[in-house]
C-alpha cells in the first residue's frame, strides 16, 4: 500500500510540475496515471480535467470535474472550472449556476466573475453581464478578456464610447492583439464620435503592429507577366457561408468570362454549410487557412500564384488582415465585407463607388480608392414572395420599419424615430431582429421609446425569423428607417426588392453613405436627408402622401432588380476591366 500511495504522490508532483511548466501531454500522461492507481485522486482529476478544457474535450473534463467536486464541494476552482466545461457543452443555465457558486465560495477569484459575466452576455442578460465584469477586474484589473469583452457588451448596446474606452484599456495591457485592435476600429468606424481623420490615425497603428511580425513579399517571380493572361484572383474571407458577404459575391462570381478571371478561395474558417458548398463550385481552387499562421497562409498564397488578392473582411469577425502585411501577392485590394481604411499599407486600393466615397475623401485611407459604378451587388433572394399593396391602404395609419440589428440604433437614433412617431399621428413602428427573441431586450427597447414619449402600444416587435417569414414581414411595413450613422447593408437591398423605401441620413464616411448610394440608384433621392432634422422632415412629408408610396411600392422591386444593386453581369463586366487595369497598372510599375 505504501509503495503504491509513493507511486501516486510521485507522478503527482511530475504531473504538477508538468502542467507549471506547460507541458501539457506530459502532465496529462502523469495525471492519467495516478487515476489508474487512485481513481479518488482529487488533484488528478481536477488537473485532468483542465487540460481536456484546454483540448476542448469538454464532455469527459465534465465528468471528471463532476467528480472532483463531489470531493470537494466547497472548492471555488473546481466550481469555476466546472462552469467551464457546462459553457463549452452549450448549457448557459448550468454554466452559469457554476460561476455563481465558484463567486459563493471565493468572491475575490476574479476568473469565476469572468466566467460568469461570459455566459449572462451570450443570454442577453447585458446588464448583469457589465456588473459581473467590472467585478473581475475589481480583483484583477489584468484581465484583458474582461476589459475586451466588457467593449463587446457595449457595442451591443450600442454605446460606442464606453466600448472604444474598455477596447483602448484591453490593448493598453496587450498592444500586440491585434483582433481586439479591429474590434476597436469597428467600433470608431461606427461612431459619429469619431472623425474619419482619428479612425485612421487608429488604423495605422494597427498596420504598424500587422507589419511588427511580417516578412513582406517584395517580387513574385512565380507569376506569369504577361498582359493578356487569364488572371488569378484571390478572395480572403470568415463569410463564405450564410452571411451577407457571401449573397454579395454570389451576384456575380459565376458571371465572369473564365479566359480572363480564374478564382481561388481562403477561408478564414473551417465552418461549412450549403452556402459554402455552392460557392466551391465557382472557384477553381478552395483553400481553408484558418489553422495557418500568417507565414504558412502567405506561402500558400503566394505559390497559388494568385495577382490580385482581395480581403473580404477587413476588421470584422474573423478576418485575416495581418496576413495581408506579407504581400503575398502584387496586388491587394479591400472591398465589401468592410467601410474604412484597413490602415494596412500593403494594401494597394480599396473598391468604393463615387456616391459611396467621392474623391475628396481620399485622406480617409491608407489605400488608394478605385471608384467603380456599383460598389456592391446582392444575389436576387430565392424566396417567392410577392410585394403586397401598401399596408396603410388598408390600415388606416403609417407604419414604419426597422429590421437592423439593436447594436446599430443608438440613443439618437430612437430619439429622432420617436420624434417621427409624434409628428404621424397613430403610425407605428414595426422591430424586428433577433435579439428580440429576449424578453430583457424587448423591454428595454419599450422603455427607451417609452423614455421619449412613445406609448408601447405603438410598437409592433418580433423576432428573427426564417427567411420567407421575414420577406413576408416587409409586406407590413410603409415606410423603412434606415439608421445612422451606421446605414444598414444587406437589409436596405432587402427592403428595396420588398417595395420598401426608406428614410436614410448621409453622412461624411462610407458606412453613413449607403443609404444614399442605394436609394440614388433606383431614383430615390429624394428620401435622403444631410441631419436629423431633415431626416424626420422627409419621413413625415412622405408618410403623408399614401397615393405617392402606394405608387413607389408598386414599382420599386422592378427598379431595383434592374440597377445595379441587383445586375451581377453589370458587376462581372465592370470588375473584368478594373482587375485588367490593376494588372497593367502593376506591370507598368514593375517595368520602371
Amino acid at each position: 500500500m505504501n509503495q503504491k500511495n509513493d507511486l501516486v504522490k510521485k507522478a503527482l508532483a511530475l504531473g504538477v510540475s508538468s502542467y507549471q511548466s506547460a507541458n501539457f501531454p506530459q502532465a496529462k500522461s502523469l495525471f492519467q496515471k495516478v487515476l489508474q492507481l487512485d481513481d479518488n485522486n482529487f488533484y488528478a482529476l481536477h488537473f485532468l480535467g483542465i487540460i481536456l478544457l484546454q483540448e476542448h474535450n469538454y464532455k469527459i473534463a465534465h465528468l471528471l470535474l463532476v467528480k472532483a467536486q463531489s470531493l470537494k464541494p466547497k472548492d471555488a476552482e473546481v466550481a469555476h472550472h466546472l462552469g467551464l466545461a457546462f459553457k463549452g457543452l452549450g448549457d448557459a443555465n448550468k454554466a452559469s449556476y457554476c460561476f455563481a457558486k465558484a463567486v459563493k465560495l471565493q468572491p475575490s477569484l476574479a476568473v469565476a466573475h469572468l466566467g460568469y459575466a461570459d455566459v449572462v452576455s451570450s443570454m442577453g442578460r447585458y446588464e448583469e453581464a457589465i456588473k459581473a465584469y467590472l467585478a473581475a477586474l475589481k480583483h484583477d484589473s489584468t484581465l484583458i478578456k474582461a476589459h475586451n469583452n466588457l467593449g463587446t457588451v457595449y457595442r451591443k448596446k450600442a454605446d460606442l464610447a464606453s466600448a472604444i474606452a474598455f477596447y483602448k484599456s484591453a490593448l493598453v495591457l496587450d498592444p500586440s492583439r491585434l483582433d481586439i485592435h479591429s474590434n476597436l476600429l469597428m467600433c470608431m468606424a461606427s461612431s459619429d464620435g469619431v472623425s474619419p481623420s482619428e479612425y485612421l490615425k487608429e488604423a495605422l497603428c494597427y498596420g504598424t503592429q500587422a507589419q511588427k511580425t511580417a516578412d513582406s513579399y517584395t517580387d513574385w517571380p512565380l507569376l506569369d507577366k504577361s498582359s493578356g493572361k487569364t488572371l488569378n484572383v484571390g478572395f480572403v474571407s470568415g463569410d463564405l457561408r450564410n452571411h451577407p458577404v457571401a449573397a454579395f459575391i454570389e451576384s456575380f462570381i459565376g458571371c465572369f468570362d473564365d479566359g480572363k478571371i480564374s478564382l481561388t478561395a481562403f477561408s478564414t474558417t473551417s465552418q461549412v454549410d450549403k452556402v459554402s458548398e455552392r460557392l466551391k463550385g465557382y472557384f477553381k481552387d478552395w483553400h481553408c487557412i484558418e489553422a495557418l499562421t500568417d507565414k504558412d497562409a502567405a506561402t500558400l498564397i503566394y505559390q497559388s500564384k494568385v495577382d490580385i488578392l482581395i480581403d473580404l473582411s477587413g476588421h470584422t469577425a474573423g478576418n485575416r488582415l495581418s496576413l495581408f502585411a506579407w504581400k503575398p501577392a502584387p496586388i491587394q485590394v479591400s472591398w465589401i465585407g468592410y467601410f474604412a481604411s484597413t490602415g494596412v499599407s500593403e494594401i494597394d486600393y480599396i473598391l468604393t463607388s463615387n456616391a459611396l466615397s467621392p474623391p475628396e475623401y481620399e485622406s480617409h485611407y491608407i489605400e488608394q480608392q478605385w471608384h467603380i459604378d456599383s460598389a456592391g451587388c446582392l444575389k436576387v433572394p430565392s424566396v417567392d414572395v410577392v410585394v403586397e399593396s401598401l399596408p396603410a391602404l388598408k390600415n388606416g395609419y403609417v407604419t414604419f420599419g426597422s429590421f437592423h440589428s439593436l447594436a446599430k440604433l443608438s440613443d439618437a437614433v430612437i430619439e429622432t424615430w420617436c420624434e417621427i412617431l409624434h409628428r404621424v399621428p397613430n403610425s407605428k413602428l414595426f422591430f424586428k431582429c433577433k435579439e428580440l427573441v429576449d424578453s430583457a431586450f424587448r423591454e428595454r427597447l419599450i422603455a427607451k421609446c417609452e423614455g421619449f414619449g412613445i406609448d408601447g402600444n405603438r410598437l409592433l416587435l418580433e423576432e428573427a425569423s426564417p427567411l420567407p417569414e421575414y420577406f413576408e414581414a416587409y409586406n407590413s411595413i410603409d415606410i423603412g428607417l434606415d439608421p445612422f450613422p451606421y446605414n444598414s447593408g444587406t437589409v436596405s437591398y432587402h427592403s428595396l426588392w420588398m417595395g420598401v423605401p426608406y428614410i436614410a441620413l448621409k453622412g461624411d464616411r462610407i458606412l453613413s453613405r449607403i443609404g444614399f448610394a442605394n436609394l440614388s440608384q433606383v431614383g430615390l433621392g429624394a428620401l435622403v436627408a444631410n441631419d436629423r432634422e431633415g431626416y424626420v422632415e422627409r419621413a413625415v412629408q412622405f408618410a403623408s402622401n399614401i397615393e405617392e408610396l402606394a405608387s413607389i411600392r408598386a414599382g420599386l422591386r422592378e427598379k431595383a432588380v434592374r440597377s445595379g444593386l441587383f445586375d451581377g453581369l453589370k458587376i462581372a463586366n465592370e470588375l473584368e476591366h478594373v482587375f485588367r487595369d490593376m494588372w497593367q497598372c502593376h506591370l507598368q510599375k514593375d517595368n520602371k
